[in-house]
């Protein structure tokens, strides 16, 4: 999950300043192999996080607009809250980090 929290990180500051990258490029920035890159896209892609257009990865929400939770249901699934509480996770808390607040 913090590989999809940097990814993201990135995107919403590239695309901020202008900058439009790659699977590639964002593999190179992010100094995570291809292979990692590859597999964080295609969920992310599905849960329409994620767009590609032209080869250029954009983010699919603005950043206020995605929570950790978000994110977390992606590679958790579709677990109900008494579920990731017993893993000590605090879904409420989840629900209120958005990632335009992370640093």
């Amino acid at each position: 999950m913090s590989a999809a929290i940097r990814l993201f990180r990135m995107l919403f500051d590239n695309t901020h300043k202008g900058v439009y990258q790659s699977e590639l490029d964002i593999s190179r920035s992010l100094n995570y192999p291809p292979e990692v890159i590859s597999a964080l896209i295609g969920p992310l892609k599905e849960a329409g996080m994620l767009t590609i257009k032209g080869g250029t990865l954009l983010p699919g929400r603005a950043p206020e607009d995605l929570t950790l939770y978000d994110i977390a249901r992606v590679f958790m699934g579709d677990m109900d809250d008494n579920a990731l509480e017993s893993l000590s996770i605090e879904t409420d808390r989840l629900r209120e980090i958005r990632i335009s607040e992370l640093e």
